[in-house]
């Protein structure tokens, strides 16, 4: 495999698998208690704006065999949303012992890393095909897949692949989760009242459904008491997007699931109200 890798002069960037996590408590040894909320991959760098692309010779000496890199690392003030990162390296040296300025949440725990191909064959990546209901699921899929996980890096921002969709959002989910609630994190909803908290898990159900469906995608879902919860941003105000919203409420009551909305204006200036909605409809 190396060999070819040589014969075709191929270049490739090295990413890391980056789990960005909220602190929720602390445990008897005071240590604190995470749950992730995003996982994002990084495109090692030269400088901040330089990507780091090398054959396949120099990337084993530089990453494969570097103990420094094969030992834990972080980002620090590390942003999924945006992409953007302030520091990288030891956790030790960039966070020590010391207080420092900022939140858990700005902190991106390194746990893998692999190198890229900066050119492949669409028709080359290896899919596994989960017995999906039809042909049109399985393209979306391998379509999605080889675009979010193949496709090289042109500039130094992160990509996000999993997790909460925006700050309102996030800020709702720690306060949720300080307060003893936790839901699951974008989950798919469907007509015959089932969830299924990715594309991966719907998948590989042994009841599959067809996309078909789906009615929506919660922002937050508790499964137990079959309520959906949605941050709604601004652009939800609109005539169109209300009308949508509405329908979709309609579905889920159908279903069985209880929607709850949310402006993100009220997340972001009475967080205790916003939240407040959610209890109310998980009793």
């Amino acid at each position: 495999e190396i060999d070819y890798y040589r014969s075709n002069r191929m270049q490739f960037q090295f990413i890391f698998v980056v789990a960005s996590h909220i602190c929720t408590g602390f445990n008897e040894n005071h240590q604190p208690i995470l749950k992730p909320y995003a996982l994002s991959l990084v495109p090692a760098t030269k400088a901040r704006q330089a990507l780091s692309e090398n054959e396949i010779d120099k990337s084993i000496n530089l990453y494969i065999e570097n103990p420094y890199l094969s030992r834990f690392s972080v980002y620090i003030d590390f942003d999924p949303f945006a992409g953007d990162w302030s520091l990288f390296g030891d956790p030790e040296g960039l966070i020590g012992d010391l207080p420092r300025p900022g939140f858990m949440d700005e902190i991106g725990l390194v746990y893998d890393h692999y190198l890229l191909a900066k050119k492949f064959d669409k028709d080359d990546v290896l899919t596994v095909n989960f017995d999906m209901p039809n042909n049109r699921m399985f393209r979306k899929y391998l379509k999605h897949r080889t675009k979010l996980l193949f496709t090289p890096f042109n500039n130094y921002k992160a990509r996000r692949i999993w997790g909460v969709d925006s700050p309102i959002e996030l800020f709702l989910f720690q306060e949720l989760e300080l307060n003893g609630f936790s839901p699951q994190l974008q989950t798919l909803l469907f007509e015959d009242g089932s969830s299924h908290i990715s594309l991966f898990d719907l998948w590989r159900s042994e009841n599959l459904v067809s996309m078909d469906g789906m009615i929506t995608e919660a922002d937050f879902y508790f499964p137990n008491e079959k309520v959906a919860i949605f941050c709604d941003g601004a652009h939800h105000r609109r005539r169109k997007q209300r009308i949508r919203d509405q329908l979709i409420d309609e579905k889920l009551l159908l279903a069985g699931i209880q929607p709850v909305r949310i402006e993100g204006k009220e997340i972001v200036h009475d967080l205790a109200a916003a939240s407040e909605k959610v209890y109310r409809a998980l009793v």
